[in-house]
């Protein structure tokens, strides 16, 4: 064993927020499925025949709270980040609602800055700057930890590989503030 201290966790998506909706849409998809339960309970699968066209809308309804419940459930959400701390830098996957897929992978030499942006009444992002002038956005809003603890394993990722986090300027605003971190070789 190398008596190198390990990478800190990582920073992966949080599903509590894709648990909560899809029991929320299970529960929904009860409304408009009890009935044709109850349907084909009672009168079996030779009445789907005969039953009234309000229940083949009922169908459709429940299907599709089921199956976007499932998506929820067994997909990665849409918006979120999967930060992995490896030697020397990290491996990001950033996925917006509206906007491309990231997946890179940076060591710290390549990383300029580290940028803190809090606003009120909005979720926090924490922006990686690139040496090349490229901003890197992770939104922390549905990430497992929250935004201190992020910044905390990024200085200990960065302090692993002989980097550190230098305070370089700021703005604070009545609704809105940002914080900016130089990433300086270690002396």
């Amino acid at each position: 064993m190398t008596g190198e201290a390990p990478q800190p966790e990582d920073i992966l998506a949080s599903t509590r927020a894709s648990k909560i909706l899809a029991a929320a849409l299970l529960a929904l998809a009860v409304i408009p499925g009890l009935p044709v339960a109850t349907e084909i309970w009672f009168d079996g699968m030779a009445s789907v025949l005969d039953w009234p066209a309000l229940f083949n809308w009922f169908s459709a309804a429940t299907l599709i709270a089921v199956g976007l419940a499932l998506r929820l459930l067994l997909a990665p959400q849409l918006s979120g980040a999967d930060i992995r701390f490896r030697d020397g830098g990290l491996e990001a996957d950033i996925r917006r609602l509206l906007r491309a897929r990231q997946q890179i992978s940076l060591g710290w030499a390549e990383i300029a800055e580290v940028q803190l942006s809090t606003a009120s009444r909005s979720s926090d992002v924490i922006a990686l700057i690139l040496t090349t002038g490229e901003r890197i956005e992770v939104p922390t809003l549905f990430v497992q930890p929250g935004t201190q603890q992020c910044l905390d394993r990024l200085r200990k990722s960065a302090a692993l590989s002989g980097y550190v986090f230098d305070p370089a300027r700021g703005l604070n605003l009545l609704f809105y503030r940002r914080q900016v971190w130089t990433v300086v070789p270690a002396s």
